[in-house]
Parts: C-alpha cells; sequence; structure tokens
C-alpha cells in the first residue's frame, strides 16, 4: 500500500488552513451487528449534511416465524438522498474530477471552496487506503488544480 505523497500532505495542508471545516474525512463508519464495520452514511464535506445513507431495501424484506414471534429481516443499501448534487470540477491542464455535495453547498463555489472539497477528496482517499480499500494512484492527482465547476444533471 503506498503512503500519502508529500505533496498531497502539502495540498491538504494548505487547504485546511484556508477552510479548516472541510478538509476532513467525510464517510463514516460504524461497527455492525455482527461486528464488522460498515459505511453508515456520507455527508456534505462542506456542511457535514448527509448526502447518502444506509435505507431499508423492501425488495428484500423476509419475515420467519421463531416461536411465538415473528422476526422481520430487512436489508440496508446505500441510497443517495434527494439532497444530493453532483459536481464535476475543472482542473487545470485538463481533465476533470467528480463529486458529490448537497444541493444547498452546490451553488456559489468559490476558488477556496472547490480547493477544500478537492483536497477533501484526498483527505478521504488516504483514509479509505488506509482502511483496506485499495492502492490509491496517487499520480492521476498530482499536479492538479481546480480551476472551475459545473453541476452535473
Amino acid at each position: 500500500m503506498a503512503k500519502r505523497p508529500a505533496w498531497a500532505t502539502k495540498k491538504i495542508n494548505d487547504a485546511k488552513k484556508k477552510n479548516p471545516k472541510v478538509v476532513k474525512p467525510f464517510i463514516k463508519r460504524m461497527v455492525s451487528d455482527n461486528g464488522m464495520e460498515i459505511i453508515d452514511k456520507i455527508l456534505c464535506p462542506k456542511c457535514d449534511a448527509p448526502i447518502k445513507s444506509l435505507v431499508i431495501d423492501d425488495r428484500f424484506t423476509e419475515s420467519q416465524n421463531v416461536g411465538e414471534k415473528v422476526v422481520i429481516r430487512e436489508r440496508m443499501v446505500m441510497a443517495e438522498l434527494p439532497n444530493t448534487q453532483n459536481i464535476r470540477i475543472k482542473m487545470d491542464g485538463g481533465g476533470d474530477h467528480v463529486m458529490t455535495v448537497c444541493k444547498s453547498c452546490s451553488s456559489g463555489l468559490s476558488q477556496n471552496d472547490l480547493e477544500a472539497l478537492y483536497a477533501a477528496d484526498l483527505v478521504q482517499f488516504g483514509e479509505l487506503e488506509k482502511n483496506g480499500g485499495g492502492s490509491v494512484p496517487w499520480y492521476v492527482f498530482e499536479g492538479k488544480k481546480p480551476k472551475g465547476y459545473k453541476l452535473e444533471d
């Protein structure tokens, strides 16, 4: 597993100085009933409003009679909430970076906001890598700087 490179740490620290409330992990985890750590919800990196959450998937509800009781099993799935908005951040040197925020935070984003959101994603990539989510291809993100954005449909 690769360690987060120095350039990414510098980008994160620079953005954190300008916008400390945004540059942080935004995927929240919990321990399930069977002891596994799972993703519980995903927050808007800018304001911490939930944008994705575990919800009951009615297609997989099961009931079973156990003695005189009925046991109901419900399957949970991660679902986007109605306030979710994808933004496409244009990067200097070409390419785009797509991420999700809440609809309230999706308009009027400043350059500092875009840099903080991009840095928040770098923080989250490092967290996922650290927690067994696979190696991050850090070279893909090196030298990129946000230069504008648009809302996704």
